[in-house]
């Protein structure tokens, strides 16, 4: 029996064969199905797939997808304009100029660069490979004048694993601006980034990095070792066509990801097996202002390290006018900081960058995990005002283009946070050049002198007397100085570079 389809709201088809004359559609969040040794056959019509601004129709082809007569595959991709999209294709057969009369860059990770592909328009897009499309609002006949362009793809979808080869460069400074690899999901409908085998992950890090900043102004992330996401995302599930980034490590063994089609998925299905999370405690900040917001996370797990491991993630700069928050390790930023172990007087410094001046608040929305005799401290070093978050977790306070970017501190102390008393009136003075401590100690004066890095651990320990001390600091960044003598005890934290 001949069956006519012409709008779909959801479908499984496990057997057999669906007909469809005069096209089938699939609406904006409908669902569609084809299951092992199932068809749809389309006779003198269309298969298309829509979607709007907030939703979108998806089809998982497992069995076959046939046209008798006239017609192909159609999938639509909604692109709000004057706004960087990082896009890809669905269709196996396709070439740049469906982007015709729009601004379209590839990424070249060995060169660090962008290349705008404008001709020929036969250019293949490679599937699995992401681009970055723009397109303007402004008084081209060509597009519609609304503040959105949908593009239409046509062909024939990708349905069989998409073998990609990532790359990674050496060469440059810091480990944070090499072996960047735009990809995007080849499929009409959704993916999940999930560390499964068929993804074939080697030498490429856990967090996924999705290539369009929403309207918090900044990058969501999501990393499938730890199931944790920043900015709302509370799942690795890709969408249809959405460009991403990945991150390769190193370059031996050669990387590879495969993108597979065993992980295809509707975007609202909830996954048979999901992983516990190893998180023993986390504290999530996120700092509003300029009608945009941020988020980074502090977390703990046994088998982490101090430095960047596979449990992080890197920042990635948005917007120019959204606020910017993460962690300082090193020279590096990061927006997910995972540490072996939270310790007394442990000192996580934060960075911070504003668009613009004006008011800001840094909100701890999450607190988890904590033994509750452990306080969490933010300092504010341009105010040198102290907050604690688990009373007190809205931080309000005023910041400009110029301010110093390691702004802030957070502290996890076992006791009751106390500033530091005036320099030593007392006969000793403590003060930082470059990556030199200078102690002037006084006439009659002596004490111990000892020194910590942010987690705590000892990285110098001296008995000083009377005199002039030039002491050499190897640690890059904020250091714990500690004064100890009969006269009293005092501590300060200094910046080295």
């Amino acid at each position: 029996m001949k069956k006519i389809i012409s709008s779909i709201i959801y479908l499984m088809i496990l057997s057999g064969a669906v007909f469809g004359q005069t096209g089938i559609t699939v609406g904006t969040g409908a669902e569609v199905t084809v299951g092992q040794g199932a068809t749809i056959n389309v006779s003198n019509g269309n298969f298309s797939v829509l979607v709007e601004e907030n939703a979108r129709g998806s089809f998982l082809e497992i069995g076959d997808l046939t046209f008798s007569g006239s017609g192909e595959a159609m999938m639509q991709q909604y692109l709000t304009k004057d706004q960087w999209h990082a896009v890809t294709s669905p269709m196996s057969n396709e070439d740049i100029g469906v982007y015709e009369w729009m601004y379209l860059y590839s990424w070249d990770e060995p060169s660090k660069d962008w290349t705008n592909l404008i001709l020929p328009e036969t250019l293949p897009l490679n599937p699995g490979e992401g681009y970055y499309v723009w397109n303007t609002l402004d008084t081209n006949t060509i597009f519609p004048n609304t503040p959105y362009y949908t593009v239409t793809h046509n062909g024939i979808f990708n349905k069989n694993d998409i073998v990609t080869s990532p790359t990674f460069t050496s060469g440059g400074q810091g480990s944070q601006n090499k072996g960047w690899n735009l990809l995007g999901n080849p499929f009409p409908c959704a993916i999940d980034w999930n560390g499964h085998a068929d993804w074939n992950l080697v030498n490429v890090e856990s967090t996924v990095y999705f290539g369009d900043y929403t309207v918090s102004g900044n990058y969501p992330e999501w990393n499938w070792e730890t199931q944790t996401g920043t900015l709302g995302k509370t799942d690795g599930y890709i969408t249809a066509t959405q460009g991403f980034w990945v991150k390769t490590s190193k370059k031996n063994p050669t990387p590879s990801l495969t993108i597979p089609v065993s992980q295809r998925l509707h975007s609202n299905t909830t996954p048979f097996y999901k992983s516990e999370s190893s998180i023993n405690e986390i504290l999530r900040l996120r700092v509003d202002g300029n009608g945009y917001f941020d988020e980074t996370i502090i977390g703990f797990i046994p088998d982490a390290t101090y430095d960047y491991d596979h449990y992080d993630a890197y920042k990635m700069i948005g917007r120019d006018e959204a606020p910017q928050l993460y962690s300082i390790v090193g020279d590096e930023m990061m927006t997910m900081n995972f540490l072996p172990e939270v310790s007394d007087d442990m000192i996580v410094p934060l960075g911070f960058e504003v668009g613009a001046p004006g008011i800001y608040t840094i909100d701890a929305t999450q607190i988890e995990g904590f033994d509750n005799a452990l306080f969490i401290y933010i300092e504010d070093l341009k105010e040198n005002t102290v907050q604690d978050l688990k009373s007190n977790p809205q931080y309000v306070f005023t910041a400009t283009t110029f301010d110093e970017t390691e702004r802030f501190l957070i502290h996890f102390k076992n006791t009751v946070f106390a500033i530091d008393g005036n320099e030593l009136s007392r006969g000793i003075k403590i003060t930082a050049k470059g990556n030199q401590l200078i102690v002037n100690v006084s006439d009659t004066y002596e004490g111990d002198l000892q020194m910590h890095n942010v987690i705590g651990q000892e990285i110098g320990n001296y008995h000083l007397t009377s005199g002039n001390h030039e002491i050499p600091v190897s640690v890059n960044g904020i250091v714990l100085v500690t004064w100890l003598s009969r006269e009293g005890v005092i501590s300060k934290k200094l910046f080295f570079n």
